[in-house]
């Protein structure tokens, strides 16, 4: 039996080609890197987060909100050109309950949404419930609320009428457990952080253009002012100098 005999310098010049064209084949596409894009306007940033806010599940409009219900908007905003700063993030997150607090976790039972929903109308609602729990027999006396069937009228009492909000003066005595009729400064609502969202917009957007605006102007006055240039014009003496041009017209016969 004969074998054909291949030249070793071929074989591995075969071999080597197989193997490259093998790891092009199963090597992954190079990622496409994302073009630059410009700072949001005012329009945009509200449809977006509208947009989200519509989205999210189980959250009516006037349901309370929670840290882990807002923290994904930063990257929506990111990705239409708007990176918030670590310390712009902290300061909304700050403002939100976390999805673990008393609060969140009562009121998205099955009776506490009830009775969220039959309260989240009120004016500073949630403000007078965010206080209350923090007396000292508060979360008993707001678990109460929440179990008896006309619970929300207090919070309607306390916040709608004079006398509901003499109670609440009352209420924040040191014994009360603090100022009970004053916002605590916190996000419920989905219209609350829409708020808020629209003016950091537009206290970023001012900063970017007095920022645009000094910058162009020192850019200007570091160019250096362009002269005029000036033809010089000819001498006199040259102008004598020249040679007398010839004349082209017929002499005159006499």
């Amino acid at each position: 039996m004969t074998y054909n005999k291949q030249p070793i310098g071929g074989l591995v010049a075969l071999l080597i080609g197989i193997f490259s064209v093998a790891a092009q084949v199963g090597a992954a596409p190079p990622a496409k890197e994302r073009a630059p894009v410009s700072f949001p306007t005012p329009a945009k940033v509200q449809q977006a987060v509208s947009q989200y806010l519509d989205g999210l599940a189980k959250r009516e409009e006037t349901d309370l909100l929670s840290s882990g219900d807002v923290t994904p908007l930063f990257g929506v905003l990111g990705y239409l050109g708007w990176d918030m700063t670590k310390q712009t993030r902290a300061g909304i997150e700050s403002r939100l309950l976390k999805d673990s607090d008393w609060l969140v976790r009562t009121l998205r039972s099955r009776k506490g949404t009830r009775f969220m929903r039959d309260m989240s109308s009120f004016p500073g609602g949630y403000d007078r419930l965010d206080r209350m729990r923090q007396n000292p027999q508060g979360k008993k006396e707001l678990q109460g609320l929440i179990n008896s069937p006309g619970g929300a009228a207090l919070i309607e009492y306390l916040t709608t009428t004079k006398q509901g909000r003499r109670t609440g003066a009352q209420l924040s005595s040191p014994r009360g457990g603090g100022k009970f009729n004053t916002p605590t400064n916190r996000l419920y609502t989905k219209a609350d952080v829409s708020e808020l969202i629209k003016q950091l917009h537009a206290a970023e957007a001012a900063q970017r253009l007095q920022a645009t605006s000094v910058h162009t102007s020192r850019s200007t006055r570091s160019k250096p002012a362009r002269s005029k240039s000036t033809r010089s014009k000819p001498s006199r003496s040259l102008q004598e100098q020249r040679p007398p041009t010839e004349s082209t017209s017929a002499p005159v016969e006499d």
